[in-house]
């Protein structure tokens, strides 16, 4: 076991205490570009846009390339940030050649890349998949019955609750929450594979490394930001003069961070509901039982057996029988409790209900913006419709 820094995550929770705040100490610097991303927004960095909202990367207008590499699986990153690294790799070997910088370095002698885009929709599908049998797991065990969607919903819905107390259902939940890599926007590079919770591997190799100060200018001079918590990883940052260089070469329109935002990520709430009602009908189907047999008291002395056929449908009849307003109400709810907000019973229920007035007027992509934009930033909340009309057009400007 070291002696100042942790290992392995397993020690005592004083031990633990007591050394991380050691490991605070050294990973400082004076250079700005080393930051911690766990502390405040910084952790959404590239998950969500100007107003909060998730989002994940497309391919539109600048490409998600591949990085030169050894390794089997393909390490991607957005072909300007692949061009910067490109860069900072050559920097290094120029440095090296020349007897300036340590040869010797573990990390910090060749940058190699070994983790970088990762694709949140793979990541998440993996979820997904289990929730149906999760689902299956619950109705066994507690013996719950039902007859149709509606009766399944209410019988489910109290195990849902519970669960989101600590996880996360929906897919804009899930970009947002920590179980989501930072690597999911397409802007990091991680150069060596560390453990976490092994800071003493990263005291070692990069704090105490001889070419510690050099990576940390020559990243900045690039347009690179450090990862203070895990210094083997590092961010493109899109407000540096070299990115914003670097992104106007492969498209020219593509000139500053926010048109880089607005035009290469997607807001993930646009197209999930489809989705989500995928899913919800799918935990239905594979659930059902073909009859519900249950046992009824006729008098004092004598009972009846009922025999009850558990209804079934198909993903259209299911979408025309349960009614796009209750599936889009149902996932405003589940969204709600995702979310860390201190919106009133009286509020969600006011704004759930305007959101599906909005959807009937304005279509449902406009009112799932309107219902994001003021769920992920509390707003002072009046409830009405022309309060939310009013707001959705502040937020434009």
């Amino acid at each position: 076991m070291n002696r100042f820094f942790i290992e392995n995550g397993k020690e005592g929770a004083k031990a633990t205490f007591k050394k991380k705040q050691m490991y605070k100490l050294v990973s400082q610097s004076k250079l700005n570009n080393l930051i911690d991303f766990n502390y405040g927004e910084k952790r959404l960095y590239g998950r969500v846009d100007r107003y909060y909202q998730p989002i994940i990367p497309n391919d539109r207008y600048l490409q998600i390339v591949n990085l030169p590499t050894s390794t089997i699986e393909p390490i991607r990153v957005f072909n300007f940030v692949a061009d910067a690294f490109a860069d900072l790799q050559n920097k290094f070997k120029i440095k090296v050649a020349r007897r300036e910088i340590s040869s010797d370095e573990k990390y910090l002698t060749d940058l190699v890349p070994t983790l970088a885009y990762q694709d949140p929709k793979q990541i998440f599908e993996k979820r997904t998949t289990s929730f149906s049998i999760a689902v299956g797991k619950v109705i066994d065990k507690n013996n719950l019955y039902f007859t149709n969607f509606t009766e399944f919903i209410n019988v489910i819905m109290p195990y849902i609750k519970s669960f989101l107390k600590t996880n996360v259902l929906t897919f804009p939940a899930f970009v947002k929450s920590t179980d989501c890599p930072m690597s999911a926007n397409g802007l990091v590079i991680e150069i060596a594979k560390i453990n976490p919770n092994d800071d003493k591997t990263k005291y070692e190799e990069f704090y105490s490394s001889k070419n510690w100060e050099f990576f940390l200018n020559a990243c900045n001079t690039y347009g690179f930001m450090v990862d203070c918590n895990m210094p083997n990883r590092i961010i493109a940052d899109i407000n540096s003069p070299n990115m914003i260089e670097k992104m106007t070469r492969h498209n020219q329109n593509i000139n500053s961070a926010d048109m880089f935002i607005a035009n290469c990520y997607d807001s993930v709430s646009d197209s999930y509901l489809e989705n989500f009602k995928h899913l919800l009908y799918r935990a239905y189907f594979d659930n059902k039982r073909r009859t519900m047999v249950s046992t009824v008291n006729t008098s004092y002395d004598s009972t009846r057996t009922i025999v009850r056929k558990v209804k079934s449908y198909n993903y259209a009849e299911f979408l025309a029988e349960i009614g796009e307003k209750v599936l889009l109400d149902l996932y405003l709810q589940i969204r709600f409790m995702e979310e860390e907000s201190e919106f009133t019973v009286y509020e969600k229920s006011t704004l759930i209900r305007e959101t599906i007035k909005l959807m009937e007027i304005n279509g449902i992509t406009s009112a799932l913006r309107m219902f994001e934009k003021i769920l992920n930033k509390t707003f002072d909340y009046s409830g009405s419709l022309s309060y939310l009309e009013r707001r959705q057009n502040e937020l434009r400007k």
